[in-house]
């Protein structure tokens, strides 16, 4: 089983977020996101002020900062990396 966790919609979390499984965020992040060895999603609506780095990284909503993937990152129709 493929685990994985989210920031909701109506989080925002200050400060470092790490984990050891695929993080889907539909809120906001301010700060570092290190996710090594899984998948980033920052979903439609979502909004992330930091550097991202991960194995793969999907951008969906706004991303301020720089984007680092160990395989491959992708922006969706709508996306926003500045």
């Amino acid at each position: 089983m493929h685990e994985r966790a989210g920031v909701g919609s109506t989080l925002v979390i200050k400060g470092e977020l790490t984990a050891q499984e695929d993080i889907v965020i539909t809120g906001r992040v301010e700060g570092l996101i290190n996710v090594n060895g899984h998948r980033v999603m920052v979903e439609a609506g979502a909004q992330v002020a930091g550097d991202v780095t991960a194995t793969g990284i999907v951008v969906g909503g706004t991303v301020t900062g720089s984007l680092t993937a160990e395989e491959r990152h992708h922006a969706q129709a709508g996306a926003a990396v500045l």
